[in-house]
């Protein structure tokens, strides 16, 4: 009989093992009303149907129940199932986001461990992993990156020695989940791929499932945004399958952030995430996922931020913020801060958008991800320079560059070399005193930014955007000596950019860069003047403000689109008018500034200032006395 009751124990662990979870229930529903059973079986019984109800995301339930295992446990002083009931609920109080209880109990459990006297056997080598993978986990949802890291080392070192695989799976997974946050992504993947294996070989769907979001996540950082989808996609149908809302509810809201924040297709997007906020909040009856609805109202402020619908974007973003900030979910608040600052500084709050990138900065210091870090320094350092705080944006260089010497990462190495690019060119773009040192310093400035920007442009692209940001910066540098010059033959360089442009919009469909590049275009074919080529290169930029749901961005084409088929004025078509005279007609300084600054539905105004003829005049014969070449 002892043997049978051991067989049924195994049996119950087996299907547990293989996430057969609604086949686990119904056993552990016999073995309790099996009267054979004595109290240490019941129990231990009892504690593997809580991990059931855990997995299966009936948190009051599993709560509950583990709770009176425990009680019983203590009174009977089963030491070792006294440890696993408290780990348990250790567990499901993470789950439910009460971290405080959840630490509570492990470090009860913790404490008993520690008691016991045969601290070498298998059974409390198991269970001391497995108190350091929660325990890990807890020290993650509450923002701890480091703790949480060692911890869980801990917990895989002991579960590879003891062979405990099914226990194993869930540490990588927590494991890869850390040095994501950390923004290590290759070794983030590594663990998520040894989990999922090890989840394939028991034959675990239903735990596999999260390994495939993570790994989809992974790849969206990566910028392999079609690996991801497949990841995801696969995901989301076994997550229907077998009914797992939560995971389902997570899947849509990442393959959303694909659609929004990397192929250009907003209107998909928040298809995607309104779905997903809408699971979400039909889960918030039975479980506490303040955290998911918050990052859902993150994502789609973001999409709206993208459409150029500020308004909405911060309605969105606040509601986020406010219960991130009760959760004290560092990492996200972070990203709702970077996100509000991004608004206001396209709407030209210059000094809203500061304060909340300062904050933002702080808190991605305390966490410790350099690539995170870099990403608010950039905007850091390109709103200073707007707001002509040059001592400011040299600050934040200086923090960029000592992270970049820390690292050998080349996303940092990139930042760097933009920021100095874009600090150098502000440098040298205004001055009042423009005495032959002066303006000598100054194109020194702007030549060395010139060569930064056109090394980045040339070489093998690493992030698009910042690619992207190199560009317009560059054109900005070309429209200067443009206007200044008159030197038509600028426009070939600035064509070519252009289409480099295009380029990067099409292989990454970035519709809305493909519009405003289209826009740009326009505006440029106008110099010659070829009004019809404006109008097909306008005509194509509004179709894909129609079919991709930039509505904001559609009406500032529109506008200029109906300008060129009614009534022309008549200085476009006159011979007599001076080049310059015509950039500044076309807006041209206006529309590139809010190109670079990302903001064209609001087109920023105001023109780059450039030295005027006689200044210039006054130079060159210095140069020619100095024997300078320039």
């Amino acid at each position: 009989m002892e043997t049978k009751k051991e067989d049924q124990i195994q049996n119950l662990d087996n299907l547990i093992r293989k996430g057969k979870y609604v086949e686990g229930l119904e056993l552990s529903k016999k073995m309790e009303q099996n009267e054979t059973l004595n109290q240490k079986d019941l129990l231990r019984a009892q504690l593997l149907r809580t991990f059931i109800l855990r997995r299966i995301e009936k948190y009051d339930e599993s709560l509950r129940l583990s709770e009176q295992i425990f009680r019983k446990c203590k009174n009977n002083n089963f030491e070792l199932l006294e440890i696993e009931s408290l780990i348990m609920m250790g567990s499901i109080n993470r789950a439910i986001a009460n971290y405080d209880q959840a630490l509570k109990n492990i470090l009860t459990a913790e404490e008993i461990l520690l008691s016991l006297q045969d601290k070498k056997s298998d059974t409390r080598l198991r269970l001391e992993g497995r108190l350091n993978r929660v325990k890990g986990a807890i020290f993650r949802s509450k923002s701890s990156y480091d703790e949480a890291l060692e911890l869980l080392l801990k917990a895989k070192t002991i579960q590879e020695e003891q062979y405990d695989r099914f226990h194993l799976a869930d540490s990588y997974k927590e494991l890869g989940i850390i040095l994501w946050l950390k923004g290590n992504l290759d070794e983030g993947l590594i663990y998520f791929q040894k989990s999922f294996k090890i989840l394939q070989e028991l034959g675990n769907e239903w735990e596999a499932i999260e390994n495939l979001n993570n790994i989809g996540i992974i790849h969206i950082y990566k910028g392999e945004h079609q690996t991801a989808l497949n990841y995801l996609f696969q995901s989301m149908e076994f997550s229907k399958k077998l009914g797992k809302e939560t995971s389902l509810s997570n899947v849509l809201n990442n393959i959303g952030e694909i659609y929004g924040n990397y192929l250009g297709e907003p209107a998909k997007a928040l298809k995607f995430f309104e779905k997903s906020l809408d699971l979400s909040r039909k889960l918030s009856a039975k479980i506490d996922n303040r955290l998911e609805i918050a990052v859902k109202l993150l994502n789609i402020g973001g999409v709206h931020e993208n459409k150029g619908e500020f308004e909405l974007a911060l309605e969105y973003f606040q509601d986020s913020l406010g219960m991130l900030q009760a959760l004290n979910e560092k990492h996200y608040i972070a990203d709702c801060l970077q996100g509000i600052g991004d608004v206001y500084r396209k709407k030209g709050l210059f000094p809203k958008a500061l304060e909340h990138y300062q904050k933002s900065l702080a808190i991605r210091k305390e966490i410790g991800n350099a690539v995170e870090e870099s990403s608010t320094l950039n905007s850091l350092i390109a709103l200073t320079v707007d707001m002509q705080s040059l001592k400011e944006a040299e600050k934040y260089l200086e923090q960029l560059e000592s992270l970049r010497e820390a690292s050998e990462n080349k996303i940092l190495n990139l930042r760097y070399r933009l920021c100095r690019a874009i600090y150098l060119k502000a440098g040298g773009s205004s001055t009042e005193d423009l005495s032959f040192n002066s303006l000598y310093g100054v194109l020194n400035k702007l030549v060395t930014a010139q060569q930064l920007l056109d090394g980045i442009i040339s070489e093998k692209i690493v992030v698009h955007n910042l690619t992207v940001d190199a560009i317009f910066n560059y054109c900005e540098i070309l429209f200067t000596e443009l206007k200044t010059l008159g030197n038509d033959q600028v426009l070939g360089e600035i064509d070519k950019l252009t289409q480099k442009l295009m380029q990067i919009g099409i292989e990454k469909n970035y519709y809305a860069l493909q519009a405003k590049t289209y826009f740009l275009q326009a505006k440029l074919v106008l110099l010659k003047p070829s009004v019809d080529e404006a109008k097909k290169l306008l005509t194509k930029a509004q179709k894909i403000t129609q079919e991709k749901g930039y509505d904001r961005l559609g009406i500032i084409i529109s506008k200029e689109l109906k300008k060129l088929e009614g009534e022309l004025p008549e200085w476009l078509m006159e011979e007599e008018i001076s080049f310059i005279d015509k950039i500044s007609k076309l807006q041209l300084e206006g529309l590139i500034v809010s190109l670079r600054q990302n903001r064209v539905e609001s087109l920023a105004t105001g023109e780059i200032k450039a030295p005027n003829i006689q200044q210039l005049a006054s130079f060159t014969r210095s140069l020619k006395e100095r024997k300078i070449s320039w």
